[in-house]
């Protein structure tokens, strides 16, 4: 695994990452809605899997160095292929 060098982020990263050592809420302005939902579903009786990817920003998967969000992503897939499985 190959890890980026502070100085070598793309400027946005850079900033994104400034604000996540500051102390600031979480910075995916949809977590909120996502959390509401996922307890009203539950409520309800329907099965959920709510799952919050701490100290990451909404589209962690378009950022331009996988490398820094290696570890999230391959959970995010497993998550996804486990949705996914068919049970015969």
């Amino acid at each position: 695994m190959t890890t980026a060098r502070r100085d070598d982020l793309h400027p946005d990263v850079e900033t994104m990452l400034a604000a996540l050592e500051s102390d600031f809420p979480e910075l995916d302005p949809s977590r909120s809605a996502g959390d509401d939902h996922a307890e009203r579903l539950t409520a309800e009786g329907d099965p959920v899997v709510a799952h919050r990817f701490e100290g990451l920003c909404h589209g962690f998967l378009t950022f331009p160095q996988p490398s820094l969000t290696g570890p999230d992503r391959d959970e995010l897939w497993k998550l996804i292929r486990r949705r996914l499985e068919v049970t015969v």
